[in-house]
């Protein structure tokens, strides 16, 4: 029974460990709780006292998406030239990207290492573009 008391103090003092460490996480949980119970309560006295304002906005802006009269001064000639540029400069990226990755990349490949080519991508031609 001698070797058996070492084993038990052991046994012991991690129950006591345990025992310790659980209720710190039980007192400490119990803090958070309240303090998370106190943060609902205080957003939802500021959503209350925010509701009337929201109320309105949302109104307003109801009654303009549901307004259909003629916009005034709308020059539909620079809205129509906008939208056809954007078609542009959307099909010229697109055949760009596709020249890019798969013509350029090998012939600049030929030439350059990864490093070079970086700096030619970032640096060089950028630069000699803006200079013209």
């Amino acid at each position: 029974m001698a070797t058996m008391e070492p084993v038990l103090e052991l046994a012991a003092k991690y129950r006591s460990e345990f025992e310790e460490t659980f209720s710190g996480l039980r007192q400490r949980s119990l803090t958070i709780g309240q303090t998370v119970q106190e943060k609902v309560a205080t957003s939802q006295q500021q959503l209350e006292s925010l509701q009337p304002q929201i109320n309105a906005k949302k109104e307003e802006l109801l009654q303009t998406l549901q307004n259909m009269e003629p916009v005034a001064k709308l020059q539909h000639k620079s809205v129509m030239e906008t939208f056809a540029w954007a078609g542009v400069l959307n099909t010229g990226a697109f055949v760009g990207g596709i020249l890019g990755s798969v013509f350029l990349s090998s012939v600049i490949g030929l030439f350059f290492d990864t490093f070079p080519a970086l700096l030619l991508a970032y640096v060089f031609l950028p630069v000699m573009v803006f200079a013209q």
